[in-house]
């Protein structure tokens, strides 16, 4: 699959609506858009882009494990315990299955993402 940055911003913006696995607590009604990029046969990885409006959400026992590289903005993603840290262009890491804690962006943020489930998509 090829990450193709500029096909992102041609992609219909969504309302990210609360689910299971976070709630806003700034920017409610914030808008995502994505695309994926690769997908494999059973579903359980994919590669794609997206980006976010401002928001900061707070996080439950997230489902996936998925590698982040942010593009453009910037995020600070906070976890249980109070440790900290902020992720800007050209940086990257990890969100483990499980993460509780608190994921605030200080502007819009583009990113490619590697994501991972544990069991197949229903």
């Amino acid at each position: 699959g090829f990450f193709d940055p500029a096909a992102l911003v041609a992609t219909a913006w969504d309302t990210s609506g609360e689910v299971a696995f976070w709630r806003a607590t700034e920017g409610k009604g914030a808008r995502a858009s994505g695309l994926t990029s690769f997908e494999t046969a059973d579903g359980r990885a994919e590669a794609g882009l997206s980006r976010y409006e401002k928001v900061t959400l707070e996080l439950r026992d997230w489902p996936i494990d998925e590698f982040m590289l942010i593009l453009s903005g910037e995020v600070e993603i906070t976890d249980a315990s109070g440790k900290g840290s902020v992720y800007g262009p050209g940086d990257a890491f990890v969100m483990p299955k499980g993460f509780t804690g608190t994921w605030k962006q200080r502007s819009e943020i583009r990113k490619i993402h590697v994501a991972y489930r544990s069991e197949p998509p229903r």
